[in-house]
Order: structure tokens, then sequence, then C-alpha cells
């Protein structure tokens, strides 16, 4: 055909070129590819396809495949899959497991019998030594008699004290109380044994005595 710019070819569908003799070619997509793992192990996740555009590839301005749909394709996975709760129960126990050990150690200190020795020195010409050993308990199970602190301490007596014994424990006495290194309440023994006032001390005290009179006098039938 001739025209002012001169002669130009009218393609027939399906074909382009300036002498028509290329055809145009539409992309397409291939086939979809499987599927792949899945984004999660439980409680659902998702998983993928794909396909490409190249069942044919598009040509000589062909179209693309985007008119086609998309290239890959979501879907749901995992759904029904409940996760395992092992590791949450480890964390559990072993949080709970800590908090007994401090339970158990703050217990143990709070019973634990604290022990101290004190050494007094007599003033005098032989320099007498008389050891105190003093024994605190935390237990608040023992009984207390004197909650309130109105009864003064006093050493438990024994059978061959003498005069200038009882003196020294009397001095002895005095200075601890001034330096609250005993507490009211308390009944002191001349050496290392300390006992309260208290109605348990006294029950103890008696069935020894008891013990004590009766293991003598059997003794004293054998010897008849």
């Amino acid at each position: 055909m001739n025209n002012v710019t001169g002669a130009y070819c009218i393609c027939e569908a399906g074909f382009t070129g300036s002498r028509c003799d290329k055809g145009i070619v539409n992309g397409s997509y291939s086939d979809w590819s499987g599927f792949g793992e899945c984004s999660k192990s439980c409680k659902g996740g998702t998983r993928r396809r794909t396909r490409t555009c190249t069942n044919p590839s598009p040509l000589n301005g062909g179209r693309n495949c985007s008119s086609l749909g998309p290239s890959y394709e979501d879907e749901d996975c995992n759904s029904d899959v409940i996760c395992p709760i092992i590791w949450i129960i480890i964390a559990v126990c072993c949080v709970i497991f800590l908090l007994l050990i401090l339970l158990l150690i703050c217990c143990i200190r709070r019973r634990k019998k604290k022990k101290r020795t004190y050494t007094i020195y007599h003033p005098g010409s032989n320099m007498n030594i008389i050891p105190l050993e003093i024994m605190v308990y935390d237990d608040e199970t023992r009984p207390k008699p004197f909650p309130d602190g109105h009864s003064n301490p006093e050493f438990i007596p024994k059978d061959n004290e003498t005069e200038e014994d009882d003196i020294y424990k009397k001095q002895l006495l005095l200075f601890l109380n001034q330096s609250h290194l005993i507490k009211p309440g308390m009944n002191l023994s001349y050496g290392d044994d300390v006992s309260d006032t208290s109605e348990y001390s006294n029950k103890n005290s008696r069935k020894a005595s008891a013990k004590s009179s009766a293991s003598g006098a059997a003794r004293d039938e054998d010897s008849d």
C-alpha cells in the first residue's frame, strides 16, 4: 500500500514484523510446583507453591502471565498440630525447684542453733577463769514463759557450790546483764549448760531427778 510515507504492511492477527513474518507468542504459566515446608511446626503456619511464566514465555510483544493470576499460592498448614509443652513444663519445674531450695535454706538458717562462747575473767590473785557457753535458739516452738521479760535470769545451783562460786556467778550475771549477752527469763548453769525457766525445762529436770533417784535406790538394794 502506498501513501505519503511509503509502503507499509498491515499484519494479520497473531503476526508482527516489517514483513509480518514473526508470530506473537503470549506467555503462559507452567504447572504448579509442590508445596514447600510449613513455616511453623505447630499451632498453624503457611506453606507456598509457585509456577513460572514459561509455558511458553512471551515473545514478539506477546502478553505476560500477570493477567492469568499470581505466580504463587499459599495455604495454611499444621493448624491441628498442638505444640509440645515439655519445655514449658521443664522451665516451671526448675523455677519451683529453685524456690524450694531457697525456702529450705531460709528454714535451716532460722532453726539453726547459734553457739557463742564467752570467756569472763574474774579479777583476783589467781585470775580464775569462768567459761560460759550460751546457746541461743531461734526455734519459735520452744516454750517462752516470760515473753515480756519480767523475770531475771538465774544460775541453776549445784550441790557442791561454795560461797566463793556464788559470788563469782553473781558478778558474772551482773556483767552479762549489763552487756546484754543474755535474755530475760533464762536460767544459766555454772558450766556450759543453758536452759530456760519454762515448764518444759522443769518437767525434764524432774524426770531426770526421778530417774537418778530410782537408779540410786536400785544400787543401794543390790549392795545390801
